[in-house]
């Protein structure tokens, strides 16, 4: 048999036409075409799983500018009242609301306590059992509450008669609603009265005293030392062009669920959809994603009346302290712990390690692999410094 036949198999029994491949090229080729397809898919999933981390970190910083913007301008809010005159100290602060009348564990949406201070108020670690509303708080965390009114709506006072139970607005269409928690302020800050509405009319509200609400006013005047316990009030009006508006709580904490969220409770109002059965208070998703929140609070502790802060103390600092008050605060300083949506982000699952600027005392190392960061800031308490 001629093996130099045209017909022959390539490479069985002939040899290959000049340029043509061999069997040794073949198996070259071969191998050279998989290690570039291999090179190839290590390329394309190193660059997905950069993807990956690049967009996992593009979502926490987006997440992360939020929380804080949205926090830092509730507490740059902190102790308005709708007046411009000096707060701290808030001495001229005066409320109806009647405290004993409230149900257990829900009398922290009503304290306005001048002497004490009410514009902040801060938990350390855990809420007591005693404190509705925290019940699914993750432990560890840290919950501020934060006490103010609301710019909007406001409505000038018309006219108040000095023995009345109720006042004019200029305002025909002022919406406020029976059983609402608002704030009246003069210009000047010389007076601000919380209560609780008892009635309403096209323009004017209603102030009166009495149980028939949840707490209802301990008295309809609204000038004097009004502390519901040793009532001592006067016939002094809110003079005309002083604002109305609603008293806002806000409460912020994180919830312990999968995913962790910040979460806030807020005093709720008449009809709000929102608002659960029988309780006076709406719980609102902030951010999903939040593993922890810890706060610091800016004090004063000298007698100097600098109004320069001191010191950052932890709410229970606070508490046990005979000489520092939360009226003292000025400042706040928060960090927030963001983590990604998706788990298989990082390449391993050990190696982080967070203290959360300093404020935890056994920093925090998480064995999974989602992308974490920090943020925080220091917010000044406008509102308590004259």
């Amino acid at each position: 048999m001629n093996a130099n036949r045209k017909d022959a198999p390539f490479g069985i029994g002939r040899r290959p036409a000049s340029g043509g491949f061999g069997m040794v090229e073949l198996m070259l080729a071969l191998v050279l075409g998989l290690v570039i397809m291999a090179a190839m898919g290590q390329l394309y999933s190193g660059t997905r799983q950069t993807n990956r981390v690049s967009e996992a970190l593009a979502g926490l910083n987006e997440k992360g500018r939020f929380a804080v913007d949205f926090l830092s301008a509730d507490l740059r809010m902190a102790g308005y009242l709708s007046c411009g005159g000096p707060g701290r100290g808030f001495t001229n602060l005066r409320s109806t609301l009647n405290i004993a009348n409230a149900t257990h564990g829900e009398e922290w949406l009503y304290e306005i306590d001048r002497a004490e201070g009410f514009a902040v108020r801060g938990f350390e670690g855990s809420v007591p059992a005693s404190v509705d509303g925290f019940d699914d708080m993750l432990d560890g965390t840290d919950a501020i509450i934060i006490r103010r009114a609301m710019p909007d709506p406001e409505h000038p006072v018309a006219v108040q008669s000095a023995t009345a139970t109720s006042f004019d607005l200029t305002s025909s269409d002022h919406g406020f609603q029976t059983g609402e928690i608002l704030v009246v302020a003069s210009p000047s800050c010389d007076q601000t009265s919380v209560f609780q509405v008892t009635g309403t009319d096209t323009d004017s509200v209603t102030h009166s005293d009495g149980l028939s609400l949840r707490p209802g006013n301990c008295t309809s005047d609204l000038f004097g030392d009004l502390d519901c316990s040793g009532t001592s009030s006067n016939n002094s009006v809110h003079e005309p062009t002083s604002s109305v508006t609603r008293f806002a709580v806000h409460a912020y904490y994180v919830r312990d669920s999968d995913p962790p969220t910040l979460m806030r409770v807020s005093l709720s109002y008449p009809g709000d959809p929102a608002a659960e059965t029988g309780n006076p208070y709406v719980k609102d998703v902030i951010l999903p994603d939040v593993e922890n929140l810890q706060v610091l609070y800016g004090v004063e502790t000298g007698a100097d009346d600098t109004l320069i802060v001191d010191d950052y103390l932890t709410a229970d600092e606070i508490d046990a302290s005979t000489t520092v008050h939360w009226r003292d605060v000025l400042s706040v300083r928060f960090a927030l712990l963001v983590r990604s949506r998706e788990n298989n982000v990082r390449g391993d699952d050990a190696g982080q390690s967070f203290d959360l600027r300093d404020m935890l005392d056994t920093p925090y190392a998480p064995s999974d692999r989602h992308v974490r960061k920090t943020f925080g800031s220091v917010v000044a308490l406008r509102n308590s410094i004259p």
